[in-house]
């Protein structure tokens, strides 16, 4: 179905969370993020949300990722 744009990746306690967290990152800011088909929704379940464990994770995969310019890999 088409969203234009706005897709969502669903994570809930039953996922492999290592899995989905670099899912949902390369899906969100690989092709600096201009693919129709990035991720621009996380949305989880109250127990991974809740999870401290969880939000750290995310917050160091987000922040490893390298921005600069395509010339320079």
């Amino acid at each position: 179905a088409e969203t234009s744009g706005k897709n969502a990746l669903v994570i809930t306690g039953a996922a492999d969370i290592d899995l989905a967290i670099a899912d949902l990152v390369r899906s969100a800011f690989g092709h600096a993020g201009q693919k129709c088909s990035a991720a621009s929704l996380g949305i989880v379940t109250a127990a991974v949300y809740d999870d401290s464990a969880f939000m750290r994770r995310l917050a160091e995969a987000v922040r490893s990722v390298r921005v600069g310019p395509a010339t320079d890999p």
